[in-house]
């Protein structure tokens, strides 16, 4: 799953409670799950140090005072 930009894993559960595979996805963005006591990152953690390769993965779109963005496709030419 090289091209996944979005992961949530609302309800299921990390037996051996092991998050960083999130962390080490070259092309994660977001992910989202609940916290529980055996896992070895917070929600919180996952979500600070993903903030900056967010905003990066991120091309903004303005119209007057509107501003939406979508996300660039990785490896495409120009890409950072």
């Amino acid at each position: 799953m090289p091209n996944l930009l979005d992961f949530r894993f609302v309800g299921t559960e990390v037996l051996d409670g092991d998050l960083t595979p999130l962390m080490n996805h070259p092309n994660l963005v977001n992910a989202g799950f609940l916290d529980k006591r055996h896992y070895n990152l917070k929600s919180v953690d996952i979500e600070s140090q993903l903030r900056e390769r967010n905003e990066k993965a991120k091309e903004y779109a303005y119209k007057g005072e509107f501003q939406t963005y979508r996300y660039k496709a990785f490896g495409a030419k120009g890409d950072a």
